[in-house]
């Protein structure tokens, strides 16, 4: 049996529908104060917002364990941190590696 998917793992735990699960994370992922207001003005379901970010996190969704998440999280910090922005590095406004893989943890077990 092929083990599920992070993307598949959080929409079942969370119940929500898997399309929406992208966006959950995303805002989740973010520091404090940026994910509150990233929900607050539902910037996380525009498709075009925080482009590196949610392409880290599409990688994720599509891990088989915490291995992989961690794997991506490295990845995205070596060849794609460039991609983000230097303004929203310096504000923090980003989505945390630390947290991608702390949710891995808590959907995987650890």
């Amino acid at each position: 049996m092929i083990p599920l998917n992070l993307s598949e793992k959080y929409a079942a735990a969370h119940g929500i529908p898997p399309e929406e699960v992208e966006g959950a994370i995303l805002s989740k992922c973010l520091p404090t104060p940026w994910g509150l207001v990233i929900r607050m003005l539902g910037v996380h379901r525009r498709p075009e917002s925080l482009r590196p970010d949610r392409i880290l996190v599409r990688q994720c969704l599509l891990a088989r364990g915490v291995r992989d998440v961690r794997l991506e999280v490295e990845g995205f910090h070596y060849r794609d941190m460039a991609n983000v922005p230097s303004w929203r590095r310096l504000l923090g406004l980003r989505v945390s590696g630390a947290r991608l893989i702390e949710l891995a943890h808590s959907h995987f077990g650890r």
